[in-house]
């Protein structure tokens, strides 16, 4: 069955819409880019996996995108063991003190549970955080959640505030959604959430 968005406008234009996606095979671009988030952190937990289960061959460390994965060989190396209590306790760390790249990672972990026990609102704290630095990534994920109602009310507006701004952050698929969220508001909340994007700064204190 198509996954739809939570909520939706009860226009009739709008039915309309939602309905023929569905019978079309079509996501609605939020959904999707949901979708896409979930594949790339199984892709990270099924290769931390991997790493762990051949570590006993020994090889020298290699990168892939932060984490230490490990290629057998035939020399003698006991690699650590990938942990991700850890890695959410050095993510934290840095978090802590104010890089945006952290806070955001930090907030991925508590949405999904990963490495801490999960959290929505406590990933939207940190997302949030990030954001107002102007980490495009995460002003994307606050505005997904504030679209859904996870870990914060549900609000069109700040979604829309937050899609817009990470949209003109050049986050990919933060377009998308913007456009797709505004066919569901009234122009008075479109232009509400454009006031607030307009008069939105960066915050200078982490």
């Amino acid at each position: 069955m198509t996954k739809l968005p939570r909520r939706q406008h009860h226009s009739p234009r709008n039915t309309d819409r939602v309905a023929a996606m569905a019978f079309s095979g079509r996501r609605p671009p939020i959904v999707r880019s949901v979708i896409s988030v979930h594949r790339r952190l199984i892709a990270v937990m099924v290769v931390m996996t991997l790493a762990q289960a051949t570590a006993a061959c020994g090889g020298p460390p290699i990168s892939f995108g932060g984490w230490g994965i490990w290629a057998p060989s035939s020399h003698s190396y006991t690699p650590p063991r990938i942990d991700a209590v850890e890695e959410a306790k050095r993510t934290r760390a840095s978090a802590e003190t104010g890089d945006p790249y952290g806070q955001r990672q930090l907030g991925m972990f508590y949405e999904y549970g990963i490495g801490v026990t999960q959290d929505h609102a406590e990933a939207a704290r940190w997302y949030l955080k990030a954001a107002e630095q102007g980490d495009a990534e995460a002003q994307h994920r606050l505005g997904v959640m504030y679209y859904y109602g996870q870990g914060v009310p549900l609000d069109y507006v700040q979604a829309d505030m937050w899609f817009i701004l990470a949209a003109a952050g050049g986050y990919d698929g933060a377009p998308e959604n913007r456009d797709h969220i505004e066919t569901l508001m009234t122009p008075g909340q479109i232009a509400e959430a454009r006031k607030l994007a307009a008069e939105w700064k960066p915050s200078t204190t982490p």
